[in-house]
């Protein structure tokens, strides 16, 4: 089994390597100047080298990728593992020689499909999937597949969806849900959303046909390197010291991993801190000093010795890499064992190299004195390392934005997007919006609606689960083959693989992927989508540089989604599954967390105060959106056609609280002197 290891540093990487992995995932937030030499360390000792493009970022931070990218490229880098459309497109011009794996989390063979049909050679699997669909995805891959074998956990299985760090670090998510915390009520505030670490060691032989991958819980090198050694031993024998490994982790402070994900029975979520075992890290650290060198490289050598003639010397790394030497001339002498003395010379190979095998022929009557075959072995080696360390030759590559698109002039037009059917009312409609974004399950449930509002003068939209596994596409194709019945044409999507689904059945696709720069856009447009929801994390200066190359739409009122919990927190309060029932989480200074079931049993938690962007138009309304989108909630139907008609200039309305959320933190930073917003 390949095992690929996540370093955030150089010497994290290089602990990876002497551990045992395979290929190291290196970090964005790496600088560039340890990486020259650490490139030809990787390559000599023959680990794939990849560049982790997974966390999304906007057009100015695509750009310094792009950058960076380029550089590792001229370093000898084999692969990108990218996270989204637009990381994807800069990857493949920039490093065009590179292989592309796409690194967001896949739940179904749509998703396979997509990242097969965009030039990915691997794709990287949900931690979230059970062993059954596991099987059944990697059974009907068009690809090979990668699975998180030990990891921290996302509650909602992918960063990129999470908005609970105010500032989003640009190369990794600050696990903001393991400190924030909250409560449910009656309770004391606790960061509820703190997770267990993922681990299917344990599950590596059910898992052999799979490429592992390993992100240790903590970014220091002897952390890097004891992880490694445990997935090591899963991936080669099968076998992990379960109890070392929960004496690892508790020596982090953090609870014994999980395999709930995986197995299906189990929660993911932690219950407290532990105090940390810092003699356990420095014992490792001493482990790790008193031996510096423990990655090897199997050769073989074969050697030709006959009288009158050079000896032969020829060595194999059984990666296609055979390289000859010639040496002295041999001399004449009765040496016993002559072959047995030359083959213990070619197996004393020292450094990184560690001969598997070793073969002599020789002459009767010839010998090779040891000092003339120490020399026949080290010229050899030479060339060995050489030809390892050659960089191949590469095209080069070239990534261009595209051509400048003039922004709209007109003002954006109005979509709303529901909840439940009954936020939907005539006086609503009559506005009338652009657009109607309504549930599938809400639109499908009852087909004299679903007629109704086909036949209205606003365009109804069914809006997907956020999560789709493959365990529910069935019941999506029918729900979706029923809505096409009654005359709807438009799909709203979470991600790529979602609008596969959707013009699979004859749907055509809105992006509601968060799009969060020009690259992304473009991406979703040449796959057919008609517009795209950038992502609210962006500030508005972020949102006008965007290249509006198709039809884009921001949100400008309801309250943000903060987070998709995997496992229903309705269940993990009550033990019962509630989650048709209304609840809220308290912050503990009087805020309330809205939570809403999404799909099976995903748990969405939402802002406590709602996102109003009225009081802003001027700033909005001519930066090129095709339309601003209201989205409600947990609003009632009255306070639905209030809103609607304050957008649409027809009343005043406005929230009793209400934030401006990421639109204007720039702005906010600035007047405050560049500290932070509370």
């Amino acid at each position: 089994m390949e095992l690929l290891v996540a370093a955030a540093s150089v010497d994290c990487a290089a602990s990876a390597i002497q551990n045992g992995a395979d290929g190291v995932l290196l970090s964005p937030s790496i600088p560039p100047e340890p990486l020259g030499g650490f490139f030809p360390y990787a390559r000599a000792r023959g680990v794939t080298t990849i560049l982790d493009l997974t966390r999304a970022c906007n057009d100015a931070e695509l750009g310094r990728r792009a950058e960076f990218l380029r550089h590792l490229y001229h370093l000898g880098l084999d692969a990108v593992m990218a996270g989204e459309p637009g990381l994807l497109r800069m990857a493949a011009f920039t490093a065009p020689d590179c292989q592309m794996i796409w690194g967001a989390p896949c739940h179904t063979a749509d998703d396979i499909d997509y990242a097969a049909a965009n030039g990915c050679s691997r794709a990287v699997l949900s931690p979230f999937l059970q062993a059954p669909a596991i099987q059944a995805l990697a059974a009907a891959s068009r690809l090979p597949l990668l699975f998180w074998a030990l990891a921290p956990l996302c509650p909602g299985g992918d960063p990129n969806l999470c908005l609970l760090d105010k500032e989003r670090g640009p190369y990794q998510c600050a696990e903001g849900c393991r400190k924030t915390p909250l409560a449910y009520p009656g309770d004391a505030v606790s960061p509820i959303f703190k997770t267990r670490d993922l681990c299917l060691l344990k599950h590596t032989r059910e898992l052999s046909g799979l490429t592992a991958l390993v992100m240790p819980p903590a970014r220091t090198p002897e952390a890097a390197g004891l992880f490694t050694r445990f997935a090591r031993s899963a991936a080669d024998e099968f076998y992990i010291d379960e109890r070392a490994l929960r004496e690892a982790f508790a020596a982090l402070g953090r609870e014994d991993p999980t395999d709930a994900p995986y197995t299906g029975a189990g929660s993911v979520y932690a219950e407290g801190d532990k105090p940390k075992n810092e003699r356990f890290w420095e014992a490792e650290r001493k482990n790790t000093d008193e031996n510096p060198e423990r990655a090897c490289v199997p050769v073989r050598f074969f050697a030709l010795i006959t009288a009158g003639e050079p000896a032969r010397l020829a060595v194999d790394d059984y990666k296609g890499h055979t390289l000859y030497a010639e040496g002295a001339v041999p001399e004449m002498g009765d040496v016993p064992d002559a072959e047995e003395e030359l083959n213990a010379v070619w197996r004393g190979v020292s450094g990184i190299y560690r001969c598997k095998d070793a073969r002599t022929k020789i002459d009767p009557g010839l010998c090779l004195p040891r000092p003339e075959a120490v020399a026949l072995r080290r010229a050899v080696i030479g060339k060995l390392e050489a030809a390892r360390l050659a960089l191949p030759e590469r095209k080069p590559g070239k990534f261009e934005p595209g051509p400048r698109f003039l922004p709209r002039a007109d003002k954006p037009l109005i979509t709303v997007k529901v909840a439940k059917m009954s936020q939907v009312t005539p006086e609503l409609l009559r506005l009338p919006p652009e657009r109607l974004y309504i549930p599938l399950g809400e639109a499908s449930d009852d087909p004299s609606k679903a007629e109704w509002l086909v036949r209205s003068e606003t365009v109804p939209v069914a809006v997907l689960p956020r999560v789709v596994t493959e365990d529910d596409r069935a019941e999506v194709n029918a729900r979706l083959k029923r809505l096409h019945d009654a005359g709807f044409r438009e799909a709203l999507t979470w991600n790529p693989g979602q609008a596969v689904l959707a013009l699979r059945q004859g749907f055509t696709p809105r992006a509601d992927w968060g799009a969060p720069s020009s690259q992304t856009v473009r991406m979703a447009k040449l796959m057919g989508v008609v517009s795209s929801t950038l992502a609210p994390w962006l500030s508005l200066a972020e949102i006008q540089a965007i290249n509006h190359t198709a039809d884009t739409e921001m949100i400008v009122y309801g309250r943000l989604p903060l987070l998709l919990a995997r496992q229903c927190l309705f269940r993990r309060k009550s033990g019962l599954c509630a989650c048709d029932n209304k609840c809220n989480l308290s912050d503990g200074q009087g805020g309330l967390l809205p939570l809403a079931r999404d799909g099976a049993h995903s748990t969405v938690v939402y802002h406590p105060q709602k996102l109003w962007m009225l009081p802003c138009r001027p700033l909005w309304r001519h930066i090129g959106l095709w339309a601003a989108r209201l989205d409600f909630t947990t609003e009632n139907a009255r306070e639905c056609v209030q809103i609607a008609n304050a957008f649409a200039e027809r009343e005043a309305y406005e929230p009793h609280a209400y934030t401006t959320g990421f639109y204007l933190m720039e702005e906010t930073k600035k007047r405050r002197g560049g500290r932070k917003p509370g």
